[in-house]
């Protein structure tokens, strides 16, 4: 009766069922309340414990299938609707440039034309950055590492984000850290990270939101960059999503742009520096970004 009751779980495992054989008061047949192997299984205890440990990991296989169909699908359409749009406004003033009922003014073509170079130009940018993450996940991108000063490097780019007139609504300040810190970084992709961060503290918040930018070490192994705002902050089921690859965390006070993968390729780029991300969040409070980075 153990080997047969034995055979049932493994024929169990083979249907996709992953639990042991149960009883007619549905408890398990093979062990007890406790977890504990039945004394008749005794002789068969290490194979009792290799299925278990094997039906955990089907049960887990099962469990991250479902969760990334269910990712792949909304990934799927979220993509399709994002090249939908532009496709769509692109062919609908191709069609009225085309029509010979009308004749369009130069200044009106102009218009047309501008605005399908927008849309095909956030299209481009969509299926360069898909084509980015996609090099970073299979690790096909290499990094060209450089020695640079961090807080003159950090520096810079917040002078640009100072004196970009779109950004005159928001305040900036930089606190470069109280000693000289010198690291090795691809300064082309580690500026695209910190801009990337930066730009979403700009874009996700209302106008007179502080952000704040500090630089400081940790011993002489790590450097960490911070970037925090005071505006509205983000909500814990946001904050779960942050870095899956086409998630746009929106708020009431913005209207979403951008191809959503802006953070998925910040957090790929981070990890080839071999650094750590966090973020902390609470609504109204606003938003602070942890980036550790290797000396």
């Amino acid at each position: 009766m153990p080997l047969l009751e034995l055979m049932q779980w493994i024929q169990n495992l083979g249907e996709g069922h992953y639990e042991q054989p149960k009883n007619e008061n549905n408890g398990s047949l093979i062990t007890n309340k406790k977890g504990k192997v039945k004394r008749k299984f005794q002789l068969y205890k290490d194979l009792v414990a290799t299925l278990e440990q094997l039906t955990t990991t089907l049960k887990l296989h099962q469990h991250q299938q479902k969760t990334l169909e269910c990712t792949r699908e909304d990934w799927i359409s979220g993509l399709s609707h994002d090249l939908k749009t532009p496709l769509s406004s692109i062919s609908g003033y191709a069609q009225m440039l085309e029509s010979s009922s009308y004749d369009w003014s130069a200044q009106e073509t102009r218009e047309f034309a501008s605005i399908m170079n927008k849309k095909s130009s956030y299209m481009m940018e969509l299926l360069e950055e898909l084509t980015l993450t996609f090099r970073l996940k299979n690790q096909a991108q290499p990094l060209a590492k450089e020695h640079a000063d961090i807080n003159e490097f950090i520096r810079r780019i917040v002078i640009q984000f100072i004196n970009d007139p779109s950004n005159t609504e928001m305040k900036f300040s930089f606190v470069p850290a109280p000693q000289s810190i010198h690291a090795h970084i691809d300064p082309i992709w580690f500026q695209r990270i910190i801009e990337n961060l930066i730009s979403n503290a700009v874009k996700y918040n209302s106008a007179g939101t502080e952000i704040k930018i500090s630089v400081s070490a940790i011993e002489q192994h790590l450097f960490v960059v911070v970037i925090e705002d005071d505006g509205i902050g983000m909500e814990t089921d946001v904050l779960d999503k942050l870095f899956d690859r086409y998630y746009r965390g929106t708020n009431t006070h913005t209207t979403p742009t951008g191809t959503g993968l802006g953070l998925a390729i910040t957090k790929q780029l981070i990890q080839l520096h071999d650094g750590s991300i966090h973020v902390e969040s609470m609504p109204e409070k606003g938003t602070s970004v942890r980036i550790i980075v290797p000396v």
